[in-house]
């Protein structure tokens, strides 16, 4: 059963945007009460609205994504952000080498919302972000919360039989509608 925000982008990002600004920015505040200049990545950024209330409070973001289509649609959103240099948004794997040595302990928050699950490798995941994270550094993890226990993203398969199964099955690594 598709929701609204599967087939609305528009949707999708204020939906993100409220929740960040509600719930993740209030807790993350908690450790970092100053929020400007503040070096933060989001790994499955999509269109970049968990990210929009930290821009608003004046940190530093890089937005990473591995579909292209969901990097566009955050520059649509951001544009003024990616234009002032405050964002910069990425369409490619974190694990990429490249990636690994120009962000090297680079970000005082790394946040993975609702994108855990489709990270590949996970038992080396956690070293990994370690190596990005400044000596400050931390790592936000929010998981998927629609309509448990698969997190919803198995909804916006278009397989009868798909559709019913836990997102690392149906859809690894996948945002899309077309699994």
């Amino acid at each position: 059963m598709a929701l609204k925000q599967h087939s609305d982008a528009t949707l999708r990002y204020q939906q993100q945007v409220d929740n960040s600004r509600n719930y993740v920015l209030p807790f993350i505040a908690r450790e970092f009460p100053d929020m400007k200049g503040l070096r933060v990545m989001e790994i499955g950024c999509g269109e970049g609205g968990v990210l929009t209330p930290f821009l608003e409070q004046g940190s530093m973001c890089v937005g990473v994504d591995l579909w292209p289509d969901r990097i566009e649609l955050a520059k649509g959103f951001l544009g003024d952000y990616v234009a002032s240099g405050q964002l910069q948004l990425i369409a490619k794997n974190i694990y990429d080498v490249d990636f690994f040595g120009e962000f090297r302990h680079s970000f005082d928050l790394i946040i993975l919302k609702d994108a855990i699950e489709h990270i590949p490798d996970q038992e080396k995941l956690i070293a990994y972000l370690k190596e990005l994270l400044s000596p400050r550094g931390q790592v936000y993890f929010g998981f998927p919360p629609w309509y448990m226990p698969h997190g919803g993203h198995q909804q916006i398969c278009q397989s009868k039989v798909l559709s019913f199964l836990p997102t690392s099955t149906s859809c690894p690594g996948r945002f899309t509608a077309d699994c």
